[in-house]
């Protein structure tokens, strides 16, 4: 990492936090152990409470650390985050994932140079206690065009994402990468796939999955009819009413997911006079490319780089 007082690093990486100290202790060490490029790394903790901000002062001093005094969310911090970069390519991965190479953000950023059209990379990554049930990304090649990144493992060109005014911030949690992909997409760039050495995600347990839940229903609604052209739009909402109704649902599940839905949709009503829709020739491209997800975790891939990371967290 470089002195972030004395030169402007080609790089940033932005964290948002909330409450997962020792989780985030492990992602800071990965973003530490990067070699080869100038780099900054930011945190935005939105109100911890567990003695996050102790931590990265101490063990971090090195960190552009911000305490936000009261819960904001997430996608705020993001966007924040990317306003205070000085990197001219920004990388953000969960306060639960973490690098597994050290040269990881420096071969990206290479790539950025050598494709200038690309406004994003979605870049791989595996979460190792993830079930063949719950899917995985299909097979593609190096440097394929795909639809979206997922947050845990992407870079994004700064001013492409300053530009495209970032995330939108009504959405709150869940599904703002996709809103921005596809305006990304619209805007003429191209989001490409990078087969990095894997990012590790292992999602914390300490969430709040039935606000997940409501959300990522209601911003899939949002999605649609906030940027889904017509008369497309007139199909793709119900067909996302029907498929998230029955996705992976037990009969214990219906009455509460039922309950979800029909909220979502009340609450997709006032943002109607909001649509800004892509063209038609975007969202058809956007379709028809693949979908950024976790790759089957395969433990050759598991580098001494991320066994020292885990180390180091154990003997803290």
């Amino acid at each position: 990492m470089t002195d972030n007082n004395r030169t402007t690093p080609a790089a940033s990486v932005v964290i948002t936090t909330r409450n997962r100290c020792e989780e985030l202790r492990i992602a800071l060490r990965s973003c530490e152990q990067q070699t080869g490029v100038s780099l900054e790394v930011l945190v935005y903790d939105d109100a911890s409470t567990d003695g996050t901000r102790e931590m990265v002062e101490s063990a971090f001093p090195s960190v552009r650390y911000f305490h936000s005094q009261r819960q904001t969310g997430y996608i705020g911090l993001r966007n924040r985050g990317f306003e205070d970069a000085r990197g001219e390519f920004v990388f953000s991965i969960d306060d639960d994932a973490r690098f597994t190479d050290p040269e990881t953000v420096a071969m990206v950023v290479e790539q950025f140079r050598q494709w200038p059209a690309v406004g994003a990379f979605a870049l791989q990554f595996s979460e190792p206690n993830r079930t063949a049930r719950q899917g995985f990304m299909q097979e593609i090649d190096e440097n394929s065009e795909i639809r979206n990144y997922i947050g845990c493992a992407h870079a994004v060109r700064r001013d492409v994402f300053l530009k495209l005014g970032g995330y939108s911030e009504y959405l709150f949690h869940q599904g703002e990468e996709r809103d921005l992909c596809l305006r990304i997409l619209d805007a003429g760039y191209e989001i490409r796939y990078l087969k990095t050495p894997p990012i590790i995600h292992n999602p914390s347990q300490k969430r709040d999955h039935s606000r997940i839940a409501y959300l990522g229903i209601r911003n899939t609604f949002l999605f649609d009819v906030v940027n889904v052209p017509f008369p497309t739009v007139l199909w793709r909402l119900p067909a996302d009413v029907f498929l998230l109704l029955k996705h992976r649902i037990s009969i214990g599940q219906f009455p509460r997911r039922t309950w979800y839905t029909i909220r979502a949709l009340f609450a997709c009503i006032r943002f109607v006079p909001q649509r800004n829709p892509v063209s038609k020739v975007t969202y058809s491209r956007y379709r028809n490319l693949p979908v950024h997800g976790a790759v089957a975790w395969d433990s050759a891939t598991f580098t001494p780089e991320c066994a020292l990371v885990d180390e180091e967290a154990n003997d803290s």
